[in-house]
């Protein structure tokens, strides 16, 4: 049922996107204030051949005969989706793809930082191709089995000390989440009089707080004793489970270093990703965005965009580049040319970072056992939890 209403969510966003908040067609203005509605075949410095919309007249327009852009500059043409992404420069595609590869090879890096902080041990080719497999699950089969459980119930058919390898996933994320809500609040206070950014702003530093007093709660032992958060712990179901992943967790209070660590990689991960978004802005002719523009916007999008209401943020995070880069406008033609090219650019990030995770296909296709996505499904069907076996065991 989730997984049905997520669908219709995404189809509901993309609807939206598509039908209200872009344009599919290209559209030129004339002098006399006619719209044209159609596709560009070709374009010289005289003019442009123009196929109207719905027919198959073309016309030969001169750029004499165009109106002048809203700002004064350059003429009133504005590319649809289609024509934006026909005309994108491969060059810059091609430099983004390989940019892209760092996240995948940090993120690793970052988890086997947390895994060795406690002692937990496992080969770094194992570690990458987990990652990629969970990164194929959440980017090509988006569902209701998400690429950390995935990756989490690989950890625990393959170590001993396998409640704590589960808990390391989980805090990874954890820990890339919170350096993402950091690099947010390093950038927004100054753009403070953008009322969007100014309500991104209590959200990020609302999202701090939380993290504060959740890392607060779980490590103080002070706080811990005035809570009883053992005698809860004990009321609880799978107490097994819960106590001794709550063990693991108590470890890291000591690994100071290694947190700190796991978040500047998460910190060059992101990074990373926004000049991955960079490029692919020169690619698609989007002007007037700086990297510094990118660096307020995105990581708030991302966080965002992580809410699970769609498959895979598929609709959501189209909407939110559209909505937000629509806001800076005027640089490309106005806000709706903005908007149009912003959707193209989340679509062609998405295609580059689904490129990268077919790789964990091809792992999964002929160099790992069976996936264990049907052992997460059996949870629902009263089979039993593949993680919360992994407790019984101990933690070393």
């Amino acid at each position: 049922m989730w997984t049905l209403l997520r669908v219709l969510v995404t189809v509901g966003l993309f609807s939206y996107v598509f039908g209200v908040l872009i344009e599919t067609q290209d559209r030129v203005v004339l002098r006399d204030g006619t719209t044209l509605r159609g596709r560009f075949l070709n374009e010289t410095s005289e003019g442009f051949e123009f196929r109207l919309a719905g027919t198959s007249e073309v016309r030969e327009i001169s750029r004499k005969d165009v109106a002048p852009g809203s700002s004064g500059l350059g003429l009133d043409v504005h590319p649809g989706f289609v024509t934006i992404v026909r005309r994108c420069q491969v060059k810059y595609l091609v430099a983004a793809l390989f940019l892209w590869a760092l996240c995948p090879l940090v993120a690793v890096i970052r988890w086997q930082t947390l895994n060795r902080s406690v002692g937990i041990v496992i080969p770094h080719m194992k570690a990458f191709r987990w990652n990629f497999i969970a990164l194929f699950y959440n980017n090509v089969l988006p569902g209701m089995t998400g690429g950390d459980v995935i990756k989490a119930v690989y950890v625990a058919r393959a170590t001993e000390r396998r409640t704590g390898a589960v808990v390391t996933v989980f805090l990874d994320r954890v820990i890339g989440l919170f350096a993402l809500a950091t690099l947010a609040a390093a950038t927004l206070p100054f753009h403070l009089d953008n009322p969007d950014y100014r309500r991104a702003f209590y959200l990020v530093y609302g999202l701090l707080l939380a993290f504060a007093v959740g890392a607060g709660t779980l490590f103080s032992r002070r706080i811990r004793r005035r809570l009883k958060l053992g005698a809860l712990i004990a009321r609880l179901p799978f107490e097994g489970l819960i106590r001794t992943a709550d063990e693991v967790m108590m470890r890291f209070r000591d690994q100071k270093k290694a947190i700190a660590l796991a978040w500047g990689l998460s910190i060059i991960n992101h990074v990373t990703a926004v000049s991955v978004n960079a490029i692919c802005c020169r690619s698609l002719g989007i002007e007037g965005v700086t990297f510094g523009t990118l660096l307020v916007m995105l990581p708030t999008i991302w966080m965002i965009s992580a809410i699970p209401i769609s498959v895979g943020g598929w609709g959501l995070s189209e909407a939110l580049y559209a909505s937000s880069f629509e806001r800076i406008g005027g640089a490309v033609g106005g806000a709706g040319a903005m908007g149009t090219r912003a959707v193209a650019l989340s679509i062609i990030v998405r295609m580059i970072t689904i490129a990268w995770s077919l790789i964990g296909g091809i792992y999964l296709l002929v160099g790992e056992k069976a996936s264990p996505a049907a052992e997460v499904e059996a949870m629902d069907d009263g089979g039993g939890d593949p993680i919360s076996e992994v407790g019984k065991d101990g933690d070393g």
